[in-house]
């Protein structure tokens, strides 16, 4: 009986080194793989890092962009505001000239050579064309 139990024990003990050695295997394998997947882990992390830092300098980048072109537009905005402004007063000073000479005879001057160096033929021939110059105190009528 002695000598069962002696062999039973050294079973057991046989038994527990062989499960002992499984799970150390066990455990190199999965310390290793912990290893690997910690390392992957670091490089998408950095990757990620990266790929954020390029999103917001593209987002700064659009938002200066859109700040650059906001401010062209309000400056062109502007002019083109003063130019209206100028136009609009120009087209008044000439409906105010206009309603003046109502009623008056318009006077135009006659073609002289100097104006028109073609001959006479070929003057009644070209059409007529006539432009008023309008600044702030007079209207100039010019053909």
């Amino acid at each position: 009986m002695k000598r069962k139990e002696e062999r039973l024990e050294k079973d057991m003990a046989e038994g527990a080194k062989a499960r002992l050695k499984v799970a150390d295997k066990e455990m190199k394998d999965l310390k290793w793989e912990h290893e690997v997947l910690e390392q992957r882990f670091s490089k998408v992390q950095v990757e990620r890092d990266d790929l954020y830092k390029k999103f917001t300098q593209a987002i700064q980048e659009v938002q200066q962009k859109s700040g650059f072109m906001n401010l062209l537009l309000e400056r062109k905005l502007g002019a083109l505001t003063n130019t209206l402004e100028k136009k609009e007063a120009q087209l008044s000073n000439l409906v105010v000239v206009t309603r003046k000479l109502e009623g008056k005879q318009l006077q135009l001057p006659t073609p002289s050579p100097a104006w028109f160096p073609l001959s006479e033929e070929s003057f009644f021939l070209c059409p007529v064309l006539i432009f008023v110059a309008v600044s702030e105190t007079f209207v100039d009528i010019i053909l």
